[in-house]
């Protein structure tokens, strides 16, 4: 897996740096530590100069990228130059990545973004506990793929939340290669009511005392499922990590946007 690891220095990405180092990396992985450059940020180069070194240490291939200009923008071009699978960064920094909790930076790219994105809170060790909720569109298909790709412990278990009306045939079809896709480590699936999606996967979360959860950016355009707006609430109000799934076909679809972007910032 090819990850862009966005980081400013705080707190909060110092969090998100060690969760990145506890999990199982290897040398077929490869991780890209990104920061923005302003008048802010002067250390920009040293921060991931030190970062780079901790996972080179690890024998994970790293490199280090900087950008001038807006945050977000700059680690959708750098995720975008570098074919990443995945933008990752802290829940709490200094008001450049990842600003207050769910701040300007994390929602834009969570929001906006063309990129998979990981906000990780308050844990520092790798995942163990995982929650996939999961739709019948293309975002929580994406979902289980990125999942799948995800380097993690090799006893962590996944429990799936089914979202939806109950027999919903294109549910269905995604919890069947939910099953194929990721194999033993599935070990409860259930099904969350189709009233306060967003509180009710929360809730299920907390009460599974799962360390990731993972869903789509977008749900089904019809019916009240996986919307924009259920993604928002669960990384607003999540208590662990969060990790934010998006189609391969939305790439596309905003690829010339992306290079136009990648290019005012070089």
């Amino acid at each position: 897996m090819r990850i862009v690891f966005a980081t400013d220095g705080s707190r909060g990405a110092a969090v998100a740096e060690d969760f990145l180092l506890a999990l199982p990396l290897s040398c077929a992985d490869a991780v890209v530590v990104a920061s923005a450059v302003n008048a802010r940020v002067t250390e920009a180069p040293a921060v991931v100069s030190r970062t780079c070194r901790r996972f080179a240490a690890r024998s994970v291939p790293a490199t280090t990228a900087l950008r001038s200009g807006h945050p977000a923008d700059a680690a959708e071009a750098i995720a975008f130059e570098q074919a990443a699978d995945l933008v990752v960064i802290g829940s709490r920094g200094l008001g450049q990545w990842s600003g207050t909790l769910l701040g300007s930076v994390a929602r834009t790219l969570a929001r906006d973004g063309i990129m998979p994105l990981l906000v990780v809170r308050a844990r520092r060790e790798a995942p163990r506990r995982v929650l996939l909720a999961i739709d019948g569109s293309s975002d929580a298909r994406a979902a289980i793929d990125l999942l799948s790709r995800l380097p993690l412990p090799s006893n962590a278990t996944i429990a799936i939340a089914r979202v939806g009306p109950a027999g919903d045939p294109r549910v269905a079809l995604v919890l069947e290669r939910a099953r194929a896709v990721l194999g033993e480590r599935v070990k409860d699936i259930d099904l969350v009511g189709e009233e306060q999606i967003g509180e009710a996967v929360v809730r299920r979360a907390l009460a599974a005392d799962a360390d990731l959860v993972v869903l789509g950016a977008q749900g089904q355009t019809e019916g009240d499922l996986l919307h924009a707006s259920v993604a928002d609430h669960v990384l607003t109000h999540a208590h662990c990590a969060v990790l934010i799934a998006k189609a391969p076909v939305r790439t596309c679809h905003v690829r010339a946007a992306s290079r136009a972007v990648a290019a005012a910032l070089t």
